[in-house]
């Protein structure tokens, strides 16, 4: 492995580099898929607010479909042909090439397929490149201390969106005077930010590419397509299976868990505001300080929760996490007010964190190294390919209830049944 065959100061360089990557990706999520651009697209380049979230959901829900159908293949072809180093480099430097031409997206009608063209393939380079991001997770980070350091690149992960949106708010949407001779005609100002996330994402993932290509070859690296028919230098293979006997293996099950669990936590995501808004009667400004709220508190469990997931172990993390999520969701439906909700929901992000960080800490030390593209293939599939059903279960739930409260209930239902199928038997650290 990588941390065995360079140096030590090569092998520190790149576990931290690892962790650092979070950080840089970040700016992607937040400015492009969740606050700044949607905005930007559904009033400047569509020019109405329903027509605009019609477009804009079918292009991540049909880009996340394409991720769901891909990563497996992906990493199926990653561990044959040592090239996982190789397609992270080109899917990351893919998604920062498309956020740059989002400049070019002059608000009209005239640019709407162009920009949802740019837009679904930059959405499906950037969950390409996470999912071999996280692969590479066996190899780079020592098992006993991999639940810290994934904790950690969450966080800082939660801490780098926020720096980058408080970023481009302060210097380039909410000023008159704009640098770079910038100005507020055809939307440059909000265009540059689009800019922003591409150079954020390039520069701060220099010292992890130029680490991770300086390292020796791995064990990843050494299979070769025509070598991997059972053979790996020295000793056999082992392989990476959805099944085990008639049922599911351990890997199988967490992963049917987590496709339920993360259905759940995607939706609290994708209807949190909405639900701000409607039954609290919160303003845009409020909306955007409940975000705020949520990443900080969601960064800081995230690095508590890696702490004590060196304690007391990942699958603990996850249940409890997954627990205190439904309870205070269940806070959320029965319980009246305003103060109720901030400290239900902020509560909530507490738990975020670690239950994202620690279940993919799960599946690194369910599989074996060789077969981690796979894995985590399947595990982007887990998150990805189920991920409409969520949003439209609570479609239907408050149509039918005629009650946003009532509507959350079948989050509740995901939640319960990702903690029911979790395996019972914790995963120990190698």
């Amino acid at each position: 492995m990588a941390r065995q065959d360079g140096g030590a100061s090569i092998n520190r360089q790149a576990m931290w580099g690892w962790c650092s990557f979070d950080w840089a990706n970040s700016a992607y999520p937040t400015l492009i898929v969740t606050f700044v651009f949607p905005a930007f697209f559904a009033k400047a380049i569509v020019g109405d607010a329903v027509l605009g979230q019609v477009y804009w959901t079918q292009t991540i829900g049909w880009s996340a479909l394409l991720v769901a159908i891909t990563a497996p293949l992906l990493g199926h072809l990653v561990d044959r042909t040592g090239a996982i180093r190789g397609m992270l480099l080109f899917f990351s430097a893919t998604t920062m090439v498309l956020c740059a031409l989002l400049w070019f997206a002059v608000p009209g009608e005239r640019s709407l397929w162009s920009v949802l063209f740019v837009v679904g393939l930059s959405n499906v380079a950037f969950e390409l490149s996470a999912f071999l991001y996280n692969a590479l997770m066996p190899t780079l980070l020592p098992d006993q201390r991999r639940g810290m350091l994934s904790g950690v690149a969450w966080g800082m992960g939660y801490m780098g969106g926020l720096s980058a949106l408080l970023l481009a708010l302060l210097v380039f949407i909410r000023p008159e005077q704009l640098p770079f001779g910038l100005t507020h005609e055809g939307n440059e100002n909000v265009r540059a930010v689009f800019v922003l996330a591409g150079l954020w994402f390039f520069l701060f993932s220099l010292p992890f590419f130029s680490t991770l290509l300086r390292l020796p070859t791995s064990a990843m690296e050494k299979r070769k397509v025509g070598q991997n028919l059972g053979q790996k230098v020295g000793r056999k293979t082992r392989s990476f299976s959805l099944w085990q006997g008639r049922g599911l293996s351990r890997a199988g099950r967490f992963l049917l868990a987590r496709m339920l669990y993360s259905d759940g936590v995607t939706t609290i995501f994708a209807v949190g505001g909405i639900f701000a808004v409607s039954v609290h009667g919160f303003s845009i400004e409020g909306v955007l300080l409940f975000g705020i709220l949520m990443n900080v508190t969601a960064a800081l469990g995230a690095i508590v929760g890696g702490f004590v997931e060196n304690l007391v172990g990942a699958m603990k993390v996850v249940r409890v996490s997954i627990v205190a999520v439904l309870l205070l969701g269940l806070g959320l439906i029965v319980l009246p007010g305003e103060p109720v909700f901030w400290v239900c929901a902020l509560t909530m992000g507490i738990f975020f964190g670690p239950l994202q960080s620690s279940s993919r800490v799960i599946l690194s030390r369910l599989v074996p190294e060789e077969a981690a593209g796979q894995a985590f293939g399947w595990y982007a599939f887990s998150g990805k390919s189920t991920a409409v059903l969520g949003p439209l279960s609570v479609s239907v739930a408050t149509a039918f209830f005629a009650d946003n409260r009532l509507g959350l209930l079948p989050i509740l239902l995901f939640l319960l049944g990702g903690v029911l199928l979790l395996p019972r038997r914790e995963v120990e650290a190698g």
